[in-house]
């Protein structure tokens, strides 16, 4: 919890973000079902930087979308400031 704390406005970080993941196979393969592939919601490694902070949220911009998203600070799993 003390790097959550350490995180202001400006910061890159790198944490586990919750969203849909492809599901997996055995072998590594995408499972696919009658409507194509399908998915599961799980955590993926992923860059954000902070736009603004307040007591128990953090704004985020993430690299991988095109808009931002206010996370829990409890949420940022796996937190490394870059």
């Amino acid at each position: 919890m003390d790097t959550v704390n350490k995180i202001k406005a400006g910061d890159r970080i790198e944490f586990d973000n919750k969203q849909f993941v492809l599901m997996l196979d055995k072998e590594g393969n995408e499972r696919m079902g009658t409507r194509g592939k399908l998915v599961k919601y799980g955590r993926v490694k992923v860059q954000a930087r902070v736009i603004t902070t307040r007591e128990g949220k953090v704004n985020l911009w993430l690299d991988t979308r095109n808009y931002d998203q206010w996370t829990s600070k409890s949420d940022l799993h796996n937190l490394v400031i870059l």
